[in-house]
């Protein structure tokens, strides 16, 4: 049987992509407690902790209002065949080693090219048919799914 999708499956998804920024607000916080706490000189301490949450502060407003300028509730769903994959590996040399991350994309053509998680990504084969979501207000695409494992709900439109 067929996943739904909905709007709240899209929400949902969404979050999880956007976790980084909750990791890193997470982090800021962290990072001023164990300042005030820990720098004896405690003017420097608020110094360095009002800049630290200044700039996590500007970081989530600027993240809140792009994520304004998108409305999911808008979103509608395109039958798409998968034109091709690509990964592409980011090395950052820092004092500790190499860190390596890897970026998944799903290419549906036409500069439709969506970021997929590692499963999707291993799943998924040329020719195969996604149904991949865009966003209304400037048409680009920001999530793919199996129409195998996938059926479009009743409350999203599916474009030809």
């Amino acid at each position: 049987m067929k996943t739904v999708l909905t709007r709240e499956l899209l929400k949902k998804d969404r979050a999880k992509q956007n976790r980084t920024l909750t990791a890193m607000l997470a982090f800021a916080g962290v990072f001023c407690l164990l300042c005030l706490l820990l720098v004896p000189n405690k003017l420097v301490a608020l110094g360095i902790t009002a800049f630290v949450a200044l700039f996590a502060g500007g970081m989530y407003l600027k993240y809140r209002s792009l994520a304004g300028k998108h409305d999911l509730s808008r979103a509608y769903l395109r039958c798409l065949p998968l034109i091709g994959k690509k990964e592409i590996e980011h090395r950052d040399q820092d004092e500790d080693g190499t860190t390596t991350t890897v970026e998944y994309s799903l290419d549906f053509g036409e500069n439709r090219i969506v970021q997929a998680d590692k499963k999707t990504f291993a799943q998924a084969r040329e020719g195969e048919l996604f149904y991949v979501a865009f966003y209304t207000e400037d048409d680009s695409p920001f999530a793919c799914y199996s129409a195998a494992a996938y059926e479009p709900g009743p409350d999203f439109p599916l474009v030809g």
